[in-house]
């Protein structure tokens, strides 16, 4: 039993075939139900058929390379694909307007030949039995033939190996998420093209499997958006990115956050999608289950929804859940231009720091320098930050940047950068990216530049002054010789802070906090205010403390310890001392 029309049969016609979106124009085939309740061939005697007709026939001709007949079978195809038909009586094949009756078999010629090019999609051939049914089987048409009829675009017919793999739509879905970073929504470039592109993509199979499932429009966006980025090489979208995409009342974005950001949520319905992050039990970022789509997305585009891989000869990756917390004591006044850093490193504050930095047409970056004496907690700082704000961390090797050939080190900074960008793609939230001991690299130039080795010098460090220009991302880096590094870098860094040296009160923190708790207040206080240890020469006095067993219980040896450490290597008679000092 064919399928009833959605609508009468004339608003149908109105928005396939003259409606001002389909550039493509045809005359109409098919006719409202009959009295059979069948649909049959439009008159061809119709005021203006046949000028619309010989007008398709030269247009798609030349385009296609089709025959006439050959125009009129897809023609028939798509105006019945459009509406939801299954097949078409055989009466069809005497309506054709051309200068021959068309036979059935010209029709099966037709559809192969249709098949052949790509404008059909491949389904099994019709029998002598379907025939005798007096029914001709409408052919699935293929997406990028209904978007040439759309735009008019040759690009769609004539499409590289990536395109091949790619339906229209799916390619608008990554065209609407390309270039964006994280959460940041352009709703004038990104919202307004998909929501346009859906009604017109109803025979989709994307869109038809989630008007099928039952999903809402709302619901739709979600996975198209996600279809997107992960075609474009992201991992994952935070929820709060959907829910301010797709509306902008207050009201609705809290509406949407407590049905979206629980195990209930909807878009985890089918398995469609899966949580990527969780925070205080709710789910903050969303990314495809691509397993589950593969019964409706072209064969060829599952491979594109791996994330590309990246070398990482250049940097270690370290998992911000893999970071153990640890307790940082700072002074007073440094925990508050931490508190600043913090908060800027919150998504909100991130995302509208650099969308502000978008609109003066200036690189979202934001580069941080922290500066400071050895075992001040300049490193454990950012591993800190990186996971308090679940951002992996890309520790970079600077040494493996050297090469012992000329000119090759200036190509492993460019692979650097590159390896960089594409870790930055498959993370689920900006990493930090931590240039440690930075002055290791980023060398003051020689002034001279006379000789070969200072002019390769040169520029390799004028190449890492430009790409830091050109970055974008998070990036901190760390130092204890300032002094030594190039003053150019120093415009780079949109936040310097300098780690101090504990104070009494803090040193006092930190002893208390970290020595065993056998040894007294008076002990700790007088630690505390003789000896100006940092953090990590603390706890090298606890490896020391450890070292000599669970029974040793000596304060004075363990003052002597603080004494060692202060003194450091500058002991006059180190070939005396033997064993632990």
């Amino acid at each position: 039993m064919p399928q009833k029309p959605h609508k009468p049969a004339n608003d149908i016609h109105a928005s396939i075939c003259i409606n001002e979106m389909f550039k493509i124009r045809w005359p109409q085939f098919l006719l409202a139900y009959d009295s059979s309740d069948e649909w049959v061939p439009i008159v061809s005697g119709e005021p203006g058929f046949k000028r619309k007709w010989r007008q398709a026939v030269i247009r798609l001709s030349r385009d296609l390379g089709l025959r006439e007949y050959e125009v009129y079978v897809l023609l028939l195809m798509v105006e019945a694909y459009l509406r939801s038909i299954d097949d078409l009586p055989n009466i069809f094949l005497n309506a054709y307007p051309g200068p021959h009756p068309l036979h059935y078999v010209d029709f099966l010629d037709a559809k192969e030949v249709l098949t052949s090019k790509g404008f059909l999609e491949d389904t099994e051939k019709e029998s002598g039995l379907y025939f005798a049914k007096n029914r001709l089987k409408v052919g699935q048409v293929s997406s990028s033939v209904l978007y040439y009829f759309m735009t008019g675009h040759l690009d769609y017919l004539s499409l590289d190996s990536l395109s091949k793999s790619i339906d229209p739509f799916l390619s608008v879905c990554m065209k609407c998420t390309k270039d964006t970073r994280g959460s940041i929504f352009d709703l004038d470039d990104v919202k307004a093209p998909l929501l346009k592109e859906i009604p017109f993509h109803k025979s989709n199979p994307v869109v038809r499997f989630l008007d099928h499932k039952g999903y809402n429009l709302r619901e739709q966006l979600a996975m198209y958006l996600l279809l997107g980025f992960t075609l474009n090489n992201y991992r994952s979208i935070s929820l709060d990115s959907l829910i301010s995409f797709i509306t902008e009342e207050p009201l609705a974005q809290r509406l949407l956050a407590c049905s979206w950001g629980n195990e209930n949520s909807p878009l985890l319905r089918d398995e469609l999608l899966i949580p990527a992050e969780y925070r205080n039990g709710q789910i903050t970022h969303f990314s495809l289950n691509v397993p589950k789509w593969s019964q409706v997305l072209p064969t060829g585009v599952l491979p594109l929804l791996s994330i590309e891989e990246f070398d990482s000869t250049f940097f270690t990756v370290e998992p911000w859940d893999k970071i153990p917390e640890i307790e940082l004591e700072f002074n007073g006044s440094f925990v508050e231009e931490v508190a600043l850093l913090d908060q800027v490193l919150e998504d909100d504050s991130l995302n509208a720091y650099f969308s502000n930095l978008r609109q003066i047409n200036l690189l979202p970056s934001l580069m941080v320098m922290l500066s400071g004496q050895p075992g001040t907690g300049k490193t454990e700082l950012c591993r800190q930050l990186a996971r308090r704000h679940q951002r992996n961390l890309l520790m970079i090797n600077l040494p493996s940047l050297r090469d012992k050939y000329y000119g090759e080190t200036e190509k492993q900074v460019e692979r650097l950068f590159v390896a960089i960008s594409k870790a930055q793609q498959a993370s689920t939230r900006q990493p930090i990216v931590l240039f440690n001991e930075a002055d290791s690299f980023f060398l003051s130039r020689s002034s001279n530049g006379q000789g070969r080795v200072d002019s390769t010098e040169n520029s390799i460090i004028t190449l890492m002054l430009e790409r830091l220009e050109r970055f974008e991302g998070i990036v901190v880096a760390t130092t204890n010789k300032t002094i030594h590094m190039d003053e150019a870098f120093e415009r780079r860094w949109s936040i310097k802070l300098n780690v101090p040296l504990p104070d009494f009160a803090t040193r006092y923190k930190i002893l208390r906090n970290r020595l065993p708790h056998w040894i007294t207040d008076p002990m700790l206080e007088h630690l505390a205010s003789k000896y100006v240890l940092t953090g990590a020469q603390v706890n090298n006095v606890l490896r020391k403390i450890m070292l000599h067993g669970k029974t040793f219980r000596e304060e004075s040896r363990v003052e002597q310890f603080f004494k060692d450490e202060v003194r450091g290597w500058k002991t006059e008679n180190r070939s005396a001392s033997i064993g632990f000092r």
